[in-house]
């Protein structure tokens, strides 16, 4: 079983100075969550969103062979990414102060996310959580700064 380093590489940091992805690997797992997003709603303080994570979403490679699950880490990108678009900003990881996994996501499976997004002094303080049908999947707080 191999696992691919770009979820590897995210796995492994606890703050933005541990987090050296490049360009291509950011590349490789934005696109995937935006062919994932199936709707997105914003509003002043964070938004919602569908995610649907195909058979063929990019996190499922290496991740686990014969029996696939989408990497706890795609799910803390996904605010992220989401983040990024309601902020209208490039940002990145400063710190994970909290992030908790209730249950696997599996291939065919759609997953709602909720987040709030505030900023202070150009930090921004990002709270959200995931769900499907099953219940909750995951809790995920962190602050975000300006790549």
């Amino acid at each position: 079983m191999s696992v691919h380093p770009v979820f590897f590489s995210v796995l492994s940091a606890r703050s933005a100075s541990n987090i050296n992805l490049s360009t291509t690997h950011m590349n490789i797992i934005n696109e995937a969550l935006n062919a994932a997003i199936r709707c997105e709603n914003f509003s002043e303080k964070g938004g919602t969103a569908q995610l649907f994570f195909a058979t063929d979403f990019a996190g499922f490679d290496g991740h686990f062979e014969g029996s696939p699950v989408v990497p706890g880490v795609c799910l803390v990108q996904a605010l992220v990414h989401l983040s990024r678009r309601k902020a209208g900003r490039d940002l990145r990881i400063k710190s994970l102060r909290l992030v908790k996994f209730f249950r696997p996501v599996l291939p065919e499976t759609t997953v709602d996310f909720e987040f709030k997004l505030s900023e202070e002094n150009g930090v921004f303080s990002c709270r959200g959580s995931a769900e499907n049908d099953e219940g909750k999947i995951a809790k995920i707080s962190m602050e975000l700064n300006d790549a």
